[in-house]
């Protein structure tokens, strides 16, 4: 039962840390709305609903296959489409993203989107070129990542926003 109850408020532990890095992003995105630099927003779950209640409530389900968390337009014109990712381990794993995101990220990409994996790795943030974390076994020889693998990546946070397109290290160009 002990460990049931810990398992239960470790999921928690993760879901409100996933939200508050969506949260932080969104700030992001009004802030470079505010600035014309991009539009950016977080693309909604599709789900119907299948009854209502008289207190409010619903019950719902899940519709096809999520698209992935975030989708716009960089100024000049290019999509962006990335996922948000946050793990309080010291890697994250190549295999939080499902085959169903990691397709669709690679259609984007194909397609000429400048696509990512935003990720938060206990305090730090990251935003990797899919690219990049598509061919993670290639290029690191594993199917995770540590925050020493992908410093280069790293950007800014501030005390409400991840701004995912503002990297600390100045030689990565966020459009590319």
């Amino acid at each position: 039962m002990q460990i049931k109850k810990q398992k239960s408020y470790k999921a928690l532990q993760s879901l409100m840390a996933g939200r508050l890095l969506e949260n932080e992003i969104d700030t992001a995105c009004r802030q470079y709305a505010f600035d014309g630099r991009a539009v950016i927003y977080k693309t909604p779950e599709s789900f119907r609903c299948i009854s209502k209640k008289p207190s409010g409530r619903f019950t719902g389900q899940f519709m096809g296959k999520a698209q992935p968390d975030y989708q716009g337009t960089l100024k000049g014109g290019r999509s962006i489409v990335f996922e948000a990712k946050f793990t309080d381990k010291d890697r994250i794993s190549q295999s939080v993203l499902t085959h169903t995101q990691s397709d669709m990220l690679a259609q984007h990409l194909a397609s000429g989107a400048a696509v990512y994996v935003c990720c938060g790795i206990m305090d730090r943030y990251y935003m990797i070129p899919f690219n990049i974390w598509a061919a993670m076994k290639e290029i690191f020889g594993r199917c995770y990542l540590t925050q020493n693998d992908i410093a280069a990546y790293q950007v800014k946070r501030t005390m409400s926003a991840v701004m995912f397109l503002n990297y600390v290290h100045k030689k990565i160009n966020s459009t590319k």
